[in-house]
């Protein structure tokens, strides 16, 4: 199968754990390839999360995922994914996309999001995007009517702004229980959590793990925890058999 690896921001000047510096980044990317770990397109990726692929699955690699849509994926990361012909998953909260919709307070390390023309432009490149929610609230506290709400005008939004459909879901904060999952399993068919769910697995499609790069990680320690998060995700039925599927 494959391991997801969750970025935010890619950038020096903000001292957060969610913002890996860019070096750090160039660093991991030359890492990969470097030793041979394949950066897989999220169609490739995902196609391995669906049951009728199961044999046909690509060799252990990874998918790069960069949630909350920020302004700094377009304008830091994606130069660096596109000279070296690679491609990645952007998390977009669709109210997040018009500055007249954009809530008055929002949990993010950087006030900066892309434009609905900027996230065209990703994918116009060969990228994929995600839904994300609608306002970026932790969908585990909501009642039902708000969950259905939020995925439901996320979507809506990435639509209307993009002309393109996701089918792919990054849960606010990572955070799923079985009634969230039930209500984004109608809208999407793959989604990914933070901790417990599943290294990606077509038995848990809605509860597929990542592996959050952190920003004090040297080279070192991204290929150790790389390595360590691979052997998980292959390993034969064992480590998914136990799905730790709860809430997280």
């Amino acid at each position: 199968m494959f391991v997801p690896l969750m970025y935010h921001l890619v950038d020096a000047r903000i001292d957060h754990p969610m913002s890996v510096p860019e070096d750090s980044f160039r660093r991991q990317l030359d890492w990969l390839g470097d030793n041979g770990i394949p950066v897989l397109t999220p169609d490739r990726a995902l196609a391995a999360a669906e049951p009728e692929h199961t044999r046909q699955a690509p060799s252990p690699g990874v998918l790069l995922t960069f949630d909350d849509g920020y302004l700094n994926t377009v304008t830091t990361v994606r130069p660096l994914l596109d000279e070296r012909g690679l491609s990645a998953v952007m998390a977009v909260c669709g109210s997040y996309l018009d500055p007249a919709t954009l809530p008055d307070h929002i949990p993010h390390a950087s006030q900066e999001f892309a434009s609905a023309g900027d996230v065209r432009d990703w994918l116009a490149a060969g990228h994929a995007i995600a839904g994300h929610s609608y306002t970026h609230p932790r969908l585990t506290g909501l009642p039902r009517e708000e969950l259905e709400a939020e995925i439901d005008l996320d979507l809506r939004a990435i639509e209307s702004a993009t002309g393109h459909r996701p089918a792919t879901f990054c849960y606010p904060f990572g955070k799923s229980d079985q009634a969230v999952r039930e209500v984004v399993g109608r809208f999407y068919r793959h989604a990914f959590v933070t901790d417990g769910g599943s290294w990606p697995h077509p038995a848990h499609p809605l509860a597929m793990r990542r592996l959050q790069v952190r920003p004090e990680w040297d080279v070192d320690a991204f290929g150790t925890e790389v390595v360590r998060a691979l052997a998980a995700c292959v390993e034969p039925e064992d480590a998914n058999r136990s799905t730790n599927v709860r809430s997280s």
